[in-house]
């Protein structure tokens, strides 16, 4: 047997799901919930990403209306139809199903593999003939797997380490202590193998807030809200203070370790956005820096230590140190604190000190005028057919201009490119940003309104047959 029967199975589950409204319906929803920024999705990886997506959203979050993930709900719906055999196949894929990273053991092409959780567990046959095929032991994958009878299925969701993986899986297991041995490797952090890091600062405060306040809300928290914890900061900037009181309060309210690297940025973006910007505007390369040493240090420190202020600050500061002073590969041999005093002379700042107090500045100014340039050759290229083009060039200037109050109509143009390429799902979540800017904004609510009266059947026919293309739909006038 070269490919599991349990792919029957799961497939009956997935297309119940697609035509299934309760399921349906939440689905953007938490789209935008799983991504930061959807828009800038490489367009080459929007696949891998698309499908990590449906398997968390398929089997690990519950829905709003019914507090069922979409497989308890399906089994819930259908358990009269189900026979004893098929209620019990579906009760192990709830139960026993595993997600993460494995390293191939050993593979006969075409029929098996033997993979070994990372990073440690016990090895288990996988039946599935594609899977199989041009894989070599050693090799890792990422993959769910589900129990079927004696063997182990591959679900629609598999994929081989991207090219920087290593390096992040390295550093995966090297954060991995005993008291973490148990902990599931989450979607999450899969999602940051595939996605470029996110620069908090860039993406503004209006999205940390908004960021900020769906993470509270994940982790179940009502006694503190995100107008608290900026007043808060605002707080410590009058007095001179170097951390704001409710930090402890916010780690400490941290479900996992996985939930403290999340916060810790927006923490950190949210006290920066705040800085009064009479000082000089740090460089590029020192922010760059500063954003290691945050990342470094909440690595290091176990969640205890973060939310007992005796031990967190003398340890951060000790980790600091170090950091600062040693010589970096990447620096050409220097260390961060030689980077960042030759980065300043040469922009003319004065302050020479380099130590734990130093916060990052706020934002560079907003270029507008090659943010203009840049969505007006996107246009030119959407004119000409030439959506991709179109696209590299508008995710380009969107950064550049997300504040200003016309860029509601970049997201549009985004769209435009999206709906040209064929891609219903990120043209959709691309137009209800742009209508979250600006309401009013008549010209991405009619194509909304065009793209759900369109079925994804019926989107996809009629993007084959250049209707899109030669319409140019969602282009903005």
């Amino acid at each position: 047997m070269a490919q599991s029967k349990a792919h029957k199975y799961f497939n009956k589950f997935n297309g119940w799901a697609k035509h299934e409204s309760a399921v349906t319906a939440e689905e953007t929803e938490a789209f935008e919930e799983f991504f930061v920024n959807p828009s800038r999705i490489p367009q080459e990886r929007f696949g891998q990403v698309d499908a990590l997506f449906r398997d968390w959203f398929l089997l690990e979050r519950k829905l709003t209306r019914s507090g069922l993930t979409p497989l308890d709900l399906f089994m819930k719906t259908n358990q009269r139809r189900f026979d004893k055999n098929e209620a019990a196949i579906y009760q192990a894929f709830r139960e026993n199903r595993r997600f993460g990273i494995f390293k191939i053991a050993a593979v006969e092409a075409g029929h098996w593999l033997e993979l070994t959780p990372v990073p440690r567990g016990d090895t288990c046959r996988v039946i599935d003939e594609k899977a199989s095929e041009g894989a070599e032991g050693g090799e890792f994958l990422i993959a769910r797997l589900l129990p079927f009878q004696d063997h182990w299925a591959l679900s629609t969701f598999v994929a081989r380490m991207p090219p920087e993986g290593d390096y992040e899986l390295e550093r995966l297991l090297q954060k991995r202590s005993d008291t973490l041995k148990d902990e599931p490797i989450s979607h999450r952090v899969i999602l940051g193998m595939f996605m470029p890091k996110v620069d908090w600062e860039r993406e503004g405060l209006p999205r940390v807030r908004a960021r900020f306040a769906s993470l509270l809300q994940r982790w179940g928290v009502a006694d503190i809200t995100v107008a608290q914890i900026e007043k808060d900061i605002l707080a410590s900037h009058q007095k001179a203070a170097k951390e704001h009181p409710l930090f402890r309060v916010v780690i400490g309210k941290a479900p996992s370790t996985e939930a403290v690297n999340e916060v810790m940025p927006l923490l950190q973006a949210m006290w920066n956005l705040t800085l009064d910007a009479d000082g000089p505007a740090a460089g590029p390369k020192e922010r760059a820096l500063l954003a290691d040493l945050q990342r470094i240090v909440m690595e290091r420190l176990p969640v205890e230590e973060m939310a007992n202020e005796d031990v967190f600050r003398p340890r951060a500061r000790e980790i600091t140190r170090e950091w600062l002073a040693a010589p970096q590969k990447e620096l050409g041999g220097r260390s961060p604190v030689e980077a960042i005093r030759e980065e300043r002379r040469i922009l003319g700042n004065p302050q020479q000190e380099v130590g734990y107090e130093v916060q990052a500045a706020l934002l560079e100014p907003q270029r507008e005028f090659e943010a203009a340039d840049l969505v007006n050759q996107a246009i030119d290229r959407i004119q000409g057919g030439h959506a991709q083009a179109a696209l590299d060039l508008l995710q380009k200037a969107y950064p550049l201009i997300k504040d200003h109050k016309e860029a509601f109509r970049v997201l549009g143009n985004i769209a435009t490119a999206y709906v040209m390429m064929g891609n219903r799902k990120q043209a959709l979540v691309t137009l209800r940003a742009a209508l979250k800017a600006n309401p009013d904004y008549k010209v991405a609510r009619d194509n909304l309104g065009l793209l759900e009266s369109l079925s994804p059947e019926e989107f996809e026919r009629k993007h084959r047959s250049g209707f899109f293309k030669k319409m140019n739909v969602i282009r903005e006038r």
